[in-house]
């Protein structure tokens, strides 16, 4: 009998495959997210100070576009 927590090679491929799948709309969601940290990160660093809201819509605004611009997988 195997123990259930034991990780397999098996198990491994398929999370390999299963990361390989990530769509590039995806990819560019979660560039969106760090570029939108990294744009309040420098407005901080220069004295802007940012309201918490106006940091969630430009993060939102970057997603949108990142969204809208990059291809879907076909």
């Amino acid at each position: 009998m195997t123990n259930p927590d034991t990780v397999t090679t098996e198990h491994v491929h398929d999370t390999r495959r299963a990361a390989s799948n990530i769509s590039p709309k995806v990819s560019g969601g979660l560039a969106a997210g760090a570029c939108a940290t990294l744009i309040v990160f420098v407005a901080a660093q220069l004295g802007v100070a940012i309201p918490t809201g106006v940091e969630g819509a430009i993060a939102t605004l970057i997603a949108f576009a990142a969204g809208y611009l990059i291809p879907d997988n076909t």
